[in-house]
């Protein structure tokens, strides 16, 4: 998650409201920049229609942030998610320790207000998303008991395959099978 992907989806969304049907973001992403997902987020915050959010492969860091405010939130089974303290990079050529001080604030402000967008969107406190040190991994059905998703999406072909068995069926398959030997 870049800056130019956040123009991009931002611009989009500018677009596709005009059809005021709902929107579908379908996403896989290990994070990026915290600011450019608090940019991204804000414009999902603003729109008029609806936001449906289908999350797969992975969800991690500032995708999390995306995919927490949208109106319907769907991960695939599958889907691997991941929160951690948030991370930033410095913007000053020349490191004087007034410069890294008001690195440090803007770096405080970012994680708490990340922390404070997650429990908003969650039913996890702000206390709990702070005192993530570490990455934090969970599945799909974790993030719907944190109340992060709405829904945990399981393949079509899955079912199928928890039916009980045709005990007579298979029978007939095997006998097909030894007739043509």
């Amino acid at each position: 998650i870049t800056f130019e992907i956040a123009d991009v989806v931002i611009r989009s969304f500018d677009k596709l409201e005009l059809s005021k049907g709902s929107i579908t973001i379908k996403m896989s992403s290990g994070g990026g920049s915290p600011e450019a997902a608090l940019a991204i987020y804000d414009r999902i915050q603003q729109s008029k229609v609806k936001v449906i959010f289908i999350g797969y492969g992975v969800i991690m860091s500032a995708a999390l942030l995306i995919m927490c405010c949208c109106t319907e939130r769907n991960l695939y089974e599958n889907t691997r998610l991941m929160w951690h303290r948030t991370s930033s990079e410095f913007h000053v050529k020349e490191i004087t320790i007034e410069a890294m001080n008001i690195e440090v604030m803007e770096f405080k402000y970012i994680n708490d207000t990340a922390n404070k967008i997650m429990s908003l969107h969650s039913n996890m406190s702000a206390d709990f998303w702070s005192s993530i040190n570490n990455e934090l991994y969970f599945s799909p059905e974790e993030a719907k008991k944190m109340g992060i998703i709405d829904n945990v999406i399981c393949p079509v072909k899955t079912s199928v395959g928890n039916c009980s068995p045709d005990l007579g069926f298979e029978k007939l398959l095997k006998q097909r099978s030894i007739n043509c030997s």
